[in-house]
């Protein structure tokens, strides 16, 4: 006798760019049905819902930086503040052709 997880399917993972979400979110406010739209990207209506339901966040996340398009996933920093002056500073000494890193990173 075979047992569940043998016999099952695992469906593989696959995650979408900015760019294709964005894309799904424009279906869907087209006018086209969730269930199609899924089939169209091959992933699940629940996936289909979630990123509709997170639109806002992506959305707002593309203004501010349209070399996100690529990116498959928007991580936000826990230390806005601290990743903003860090920026801040990097681009400060890049200007002045200070070099930012000399050596091995580990």
């Amino acid at each position: 006798m075979a047992s569940a997880a043998s016999s099952s399917r695992v469906k593989e993972r696959h995650a979408l760019s900015l760019e294709i979400k964005e894309c799904v979110i424009r279906d869907i406010e087209s006018g086209l049905k969730k269930a199609s739209v899924a089939a169209k990207y091959g992933v699940s209506e629940t996936t289909v819902s979630t990123i509709y339901k997170n639109k806002d966040k992506l959305r707002q996340q593309l203004q501010q930086d349209s070399s996100f398009l690529s990116r498959k996933k928007i991580r936000t920093s826990k230390y806005e503040d601290v990743d903003a002056a860090l920026f801040r500073w990097f681009r400060e000494i890049r200007a002045q052709s200070i070099p930012v890193v000399s050596g091995p990173m580990f």
